[in-house]
């Protein structure tokens, strides 16, 4: 990452999302995760997708982080909460199971910056512990070809999992 040239995506604002239901006992570690980033992200929101954890004072030990409610409506419309809040121009879901390799957020600036055409970035996941780990970027993937997430006419986002996603508005 080190070798960047100075006109890359690296200074490009990301946001981190975490959606979260029941999940107040593993998310500190997910938030952690994304304030140790070698290329900080801009903003961390987490949506509370309608826990009835204590979910709310773990979310407000940390002031870098935004805090959404909203009533239980599933992962797709808490990812879609925490998308529609982003002022960035990328973004990445992390599951409130899931943690960010230090270097998840400067290689997947990386890949945008080699493929300044893509649409999202895919990642391996590493697992160990019981929790899984995004690892490097593994490739950036065209907007124009058909791939597993896309957002549709309402910025709404579907089937996504570990992924890091550049905003755009897709034309009707």
């Amino acid at each position: 990452m080190a070798d960047q040239d100075p006109g890359t995506d690296l200074d490009a604002a990301v946001a981190v999302v975490i959606p979260c239901y029941r999940q107040a006992h593993l998310i500190r570690g997910a938030i952690e995760s994304a304030l140790l980033q070698s290329v900080p992200p801009a903003e961390i929101i987490l949506v509370d997708d309608g826990s009835d954890d204590d979910l709310q004072s773990v979310a407000c030990s940390y002031p870098q982080v935004t805090f959404l409610q909203q009533g239980n409506r599933g992962l797709a419309a808490a990812r879609n909460a925490g998308l529609r809040a982003a002022a960035s121009d990328k973004v990445i879901f992390l599951d409130a199971d899931d943690l960010l390799l230090p270097d998840a957020v400067a290689s997947g600036l990386a890949c945008f910056s080699a493929f300044p055409d893509a649409g999202f970035v895919l990642w391996r996941l590493q697992r160990g512990k019981g929790r899984r780990a995004v690892r490097a970027a593994e490739f950036a993937a065209n907007p124009q070809r058909s791939y597993p997430m896309q957002l549709d006419r309402h910025d709404r986002q579907r089937h996504v999992r570990s992924r890091q996603a550049r905003r755009h508005r897709r034309l009707q």
